[in-house]
């Protein structure tokens, strides 16, 4: 495989990572002064009082609802997408996998006094090779999820996500032929950017393409994921990182803490 070698990788982790930077802040800045400008004062019920207790369950149950309604009503979507995609998949994939906390713990600055690195016990190691020969020597590594490293690990997760990638392409696909609108290219776009993200992350860590192809997988790796990094606040993508929490804070004040719903 003739790569373009390490120029791309650094070109990738230095130059465009400081563009997507700058585009990503932009664009939360633009996202959040859209959101100040239209926000509406919503007119308030009088309160009832609560106690501190019920009041940290309901912020708790606020979150849990969706995810347990989702599991009774759609179960196959619940398992795949939320449980499978993001839940055991994505989000461990790109936080607590051991190379992804040395990386960001360079990167991103110390918050009082903490480093990204506190989160190293909590790694999960790259490959199923390695996590099956630390179990069988009775090694833990550096993480603290003991034999689990089994299954939570760089191999395992990656494959979960992409077949979850696959199955969410494919129900888009039935769901646009059968002329559902809220159906777009750009759910499509955003799916196949994951997979690769994962696709050339996973060529990269296992060397699967020798000498500068390594570089050149690793650089292409990067570079997908600063897009996405760019495409988060103009995209869908804002909902789950702003739009669903915020929703669901508001929820929580306004149902549970001013209203005193249960």
């Amino acid at each position: 495989m003739v790569g373009l070698g390490p120029d791309l990788y650094v070109f990738a982790k230095e130059t465009m990572f400081q563009v997507a930077l700058v585009v990503f802040v932009f664009g939360v800045v633009y996202r959040l002064f859209r959101f100040l400008v239209f926000w509406r004062k919503v007119v308030k019920a009088e309160a009832r009082s609560r106690g501190a207790g019920k009041r940290i369950a309901g912020f708790f149950k606020t979150f849990l609802d969706p995810i347990i309604e989702a599991f009774k009503n759609q179960p196959l979507e619940g398992l795949v997408g939320l449980l499978a995609l993001h839940l055991i998949g994505l989000i461990p994939l790109i936080f607590l996998m051991d190379q992804h906390i040395e990386s960001f713990n360079e990167i991103l600055p110390k918050i009082g006094g903490l480093s990204y690195g506190v989160l190293a016990p909590l790694s999960v190691p790259l490959g199923l090779t390695e996590a099956v020969t630390a179990v069988q020597q009775g090694l833990t590594i550096t993480s603290s999820w003991g034999p689990l490293i089994i299954v939570l690990n760089g191999d395992v997760l990656a494959t979960l996500a992409l077949i979850a990638i696959g199955y969410k392409i494919g129900v888009k696909l039935m769901e646009r032929g059968r002329g559902i609108q809220h159906i777009r290219i750009g759910d499509f776009l955003a799916l196949i950017l994951l997979a690769g993200i994962i696709l050339f992350g996973f060529i990269a860590a296992h060397h699967l393409w020798s000498g500068s192809g390594y570089w050149t997988a690793l650089g292409i790796h990067i570079l997908l994921a600063e897009i996405l990094l760019m495409a988060l606040p103009f995209t869908k993508f804002w909902h789950f990182v702003f739009g669903y929490w915020y929703g669901k804070l508001h929820e929580w004040y306004d149902l549970r803490v001013t209203k005193g719903a249960t």
